[in-house]
């Protein structure tokens, strides 16, 4: 069961950090119907939905570097390839080790929450951050051969 007050709550402070970020409105606008879309799917199926709190992560992550200044956000709305991220000369992916598609995967991943030793359920969270590096890389290359054409 969702707790549909914290998750409001979430969703306030995610509207702010958008209100106060520096990078430009249509972005600003793109991101926000992105997770409205999401919260909405995610109370509606009573089921956070991993596209939120892969965007969420985003966004709190811009906001805390965004206060050591020299801060910039990837422009989603234009699906530009390349780092979520860039502070400095950094450039800062952010991925969240989510429970994947295949259901081989999924039971594996649940089925990690009860294990008590840390070995394996280290394994099978890093093959999960791996793969979803993995993917990032594809997408990056896609979106990047298609603006080159």
């Amino acid at each position: 069961m969702l707790n549909y007050k914290l998750m409001n709550e979430i969703q306030i402070n995610l509207y702010k950090i958008l209100k106060e970020a520096t990078f430009c409105e249509e972005e600003k606008r793109y991101r926000k119907e992105k997770l409205y879309k999401f919260f909405t799917h995610s109370i509606r199926n009573e089921n956070i939905d991993q596209q939120y709190i892969a965007t969420l992560h985003e966004l709190r992550s811009y906001s805390l570097l965004e206060k050591m200044g020299n801060v910039k956000i990837a422009l989603d709305y234009k699906q530009e390839p390349g780092p979520d991220i860039s502070y400095k000369d950094n450039r800062i992916e952010c991925t969240i080790c989510t429970e994947g598609n295949d259901l081989k995967e999924i039971q594996r991943f649940r089925d990690s929450y009860r294990t008590q030793e840390y070995s394996p359920k280290e394994m099978i969270i890093l093959t999960r951050l791996t793969r979803s590096y993995k993917n990032k890389k594809r997408k990056n290359w896609r979106l990047s051969s298609k603006k080159n054409n």
